[in-house]
């Protein structure tokens, strides 16, 4: 399994694949999403080109395919989106209190790169509200 890290993420986002976005998978709209579906997009472009092809594919088949995009465990995925979009840990509909040991443990590896992702995102495209 991979991790996702603020290098992978940033990289991501410079190339333009699409707009920093928190809270879901993305818009279309707004040409934003989270940091998985940039790694989706930028990544595997042979599958996700944009992120419309993102949200259709999580639409059609859930999330085991983007997890399987950018190398993380659905675990992980959930804890790391949690992260990513400010929640608490372990407030995950789906979250560890269900899950055996490893499971729990990847929830909470994601977690952790969730967080630091987070601040290096906010920190980089949305200074104003980056944490003195």
């Amino acid at each position: 399994m991979k991790s996702i890290t603020v290098e992978r993420v940033l990289k991501a986002y410079e190339a333009g694949v699409i707009r920093p976005g928190f809270k879901g998978w993305g818009n279309i709209e707004k040409n934003c999403g989270c940091a998985i579906s940039a790694l989706a997009i930028y990544e595997k472009n042979d599958w996700y080109n944009c992120i419309s092809d993102v949200l259709e594919n999580i639409d059609h088949h859930g999330t085991v395919e983007i997890c399987e995009a950018v190398g993380v465990t659905w675990p992980y995925m959930l804890g790391f989106t949690d992260a990513f979009d400010g929640m608490k840990c372990g407030t995950s509909r789906q979250g560890p209190p269900h899950w055996d040991g490893k499971d729990e443990s990847e929830y909470f590896q994601g977690y952790e790169d969730g967080v630091k992702v987070r601040a290096a995102v906010i920190a980089k495209y949305f200074p104003e509200h980056a944490k003195v």
